[in-house]
């Protein structure tokens, strides 16, 4: 069955249910890796220092433990051993880090059992008052406290330069709460709608770079409608606002979202010539496809792009590859009349669509057969994005071709495989992934693995294939990248409002800690569970960069919000 094209809450639950059971995991706990992290005292011999942690029951936290400390050469640091937890069971991982798996259900200790009932029976009532029978806990007997405390001692060995070996211990308090404490009130479809409105009609931004035209923009639309006008192949780069929009339009059926993006890109596609007409410096084509030149002394947002490159295009024509997708499932929508310019929404759907084939697809693939097959993961699953959606509106296997080849075959050689064999495990999460960014494991700047920003795109690929009929992911790989956040966004580091850089939990070298967007590719995980839409919401709520457009995660959100509801507008079928 096609969960996308029937996002009733039933079908969601059951799906979700069905993995979770499997897995003796629960919806609620998905965030329950997401640890509390602070530094406590220092330990007597000043090099390990104590940790705290927060996790809830039935769930898995990976401790790193060492993280904190005061190590020169963490290469020659090994965790040897650690006490028995009371609750739960503790492993020392390949990496130095420890993994502790919280039961759902948890039990008092036969000590501590029989220390409660000496204490109860050892209380005396007030003579004025009468003696209330208390009753004894039995060893066995389930905890009811909402929150218990775990001590677990661990201990290191340093191998020193002279092969003396020094050993350390630490200690290590986990704190297990009933409920993921993080849990933020969701916010309803309504309002989720009228927080991006404002980010997108109505909040002043300031001119963007060197933009110096315009003074202000009158929302995030307006923006556009400038990077649109101008026509500069840099600019195109930046028009993300607009899938925040397309999720919005089928959210709430409100077709000025609509109306407003066909606008966006009939503006832009007014701006483009002949390519033949664009032989300038850089990257020219001497071809009659309609295309636009990048010039970075005259676009709006010092791209860098010169001359025509298809990464700028691949990026924006994701969201009109989803809007033409949209409108392809609402036959009664396309009969309609749109409001704005007149046309039929069949006449902006065929004009939008030829445009797509013939001066993106068509345009590229004739100058280069193999353009598709970027080495950097994230254009590639650009590519793909696309490819499915056409595919699926016009059956042309020449599409298909691309998204299969994308997840099985990428075609670059010495590459085994495609995007479904390049999902490695995550080095401080088992259950999570982690992937390079490219697929022939060249570095970017400096590391092979991706840093989240890049892996956004590749995730919003994931999530549609998924929902849109599991034909390459499934519900396993929808948990996985969800653990995936628990490692680069950990609640250790959600009250400085940071995000580590790269996917495997570092900061970007040479870059002070700072603030960094969790890009909207993984917004669309929230659709799946209400603890991680919650803790978006969280995130987002007052906070905005003028650079990274906010109206883009609301328009995400509320769809997240109306597919848990199961109340989808569109499309019609």
């Amino acid at each position: 069955m096609n969960i996308r094209k029937c996002p009733s809450m039933i079908l969601i639950i059951t799906s979700i249910c069905a993995f979770l059971i499997t897995s003796c995991s629960k919806d609620a706990d998905l965030l329950s890796e997401y640890v509390i992290q602070d530094d406590q005292n220092l330990s007597l011999n000043n090099l390990l220092v104590n940790d705290t942690f927060t996790t809830t029951r039935n769930s898995t936290i990976i401790l790193d433990v060492l993280a904190n400390d005061n190590i020169t050469n963490i290469e020659n640091v090994k965790i040897t051993s650690t006490t028995d937890p009371k609750f739960g069971e503790i492993e020392i991982l390949e990496d130095n880090t420890l993994k502790f798996v919280v039961p759902e259900v948890i039990h008092v200790e036969e000590t501590e059992a029989a220390a409660v009932e000496t204490t109860e029976e050892s209380t005396v009532a007030p003579a004025d008052e009468p003696t209330v029978e208390t009753a004894t806990v039995n060893p066995a007997q389930e905890i009811t406290e909402e929150t218990v405390t775990e001590t677990i001692v661990y201990t290191t060995e340093t191998t020193n330069s002279d092969n003396t070996v020094q050993t350390d211990s630490a200690t290590v308090i986990v704190t297990i709460v009933e409920e993921n404490t993080n849990q933020f009130n969701l916010l309803s479809v309504t309002e989720l709608i009228a927080k991006a409105d404002f980010a997108i009609y109505n909040r002043q931004l300031p001119s963007a770079l060197n933009d110096t035209e315009n003074e202000s923009y009158n929302g995030e639309y307006g923006r556009i409608l400038r990077i649109c006008e101008n026509g500069d192949q840099g600019d195109i780069y930046n028009l993300d606002v607009l899938q925040g929009m397309v999720a919005l339009f089928e959210a709430s059926g409100d077709k000025k979202y609509i109306n407003d993006v066909i606008e966006a890109y009939t503006v832009l596609f007014n701006t483009a010539k002949p390519s033949k007409d664009l032989s300038q410096s850089g990257a020219s084509f001497d071809d009659n496809y309609l295309s636009w030149w990048g010039n970075p002394n005259s676009n709006l947002t010092l791209s860098g792009i010169v001359g025509q490159q298809q990464l700028s295009e691949s990026r924006s024509f994701m969201h009109l590859s989803r809007l033409l997708w949209v409108m392809h499932h609402s036959p009664n929508l396309r009969g309609e009349t749109n409001s704005k310019n007149g046309n039929t929404y069949q006449k902006d759907y065929e004009y939008l669509l030829n445009f797509l084939e013939t001066n993106f697809w068509d345009k590229w693939f004739a100058r280069n057969s193999l353009i598709f097959q970027h080495s950097g993961v994230d254009s590639s699953a650009a590519w793909a994005y696309i490819a499915w959606n056409l595919w699926d509106i016009t059956n042309n296997n020449k599409f298909k071709t691309i998204y299969d080849r994308f997840n099985e075959d990428i075609g670059i050689e010495g590459v085994n495989g495609g995007m479904r064999q390049h999902l490695d495990t995550n080095s401080k999460n088992s259950s999570a992934y982690q992937w390079n960014t490219s697929f022939n494991d060249n570095p970017y700047q400096g590391r092979s693995i991706t840093d989240h920003g890049h892996a956004a795109r590749v995730v919003k690929f994931m999530v549609e294939d998924y929902t849109n009929g599991a034909q390459f992911y499934n519900e396993i790989d929808m948990q996985k990248l969800m653990n995936s956040i628990s490692v680069f966004w950990p609640n250790s580091l959600e009250a400085e409002g940071e995000i580590y850089y790269w996917m495997d939990g570092e900061f970007q070298t040479g870059y002070e800690k700072k603030r960094n967007f969790m890009p909207e590719g993984w917004m669309s995980l929230g659709r799946f569970d209400e603890n991680l839409q919650s803790r978006f919401e969280k995130m987002f709520t007052g906070y905005f960069d003028e650079n990274r457009t906010e109206g883009v995660f609301w328009g995400e959100l509320a769809y997240n919000k109306a597919y848990l509801e199961g109340s989808i507008k569109y499309p019609e079928n």
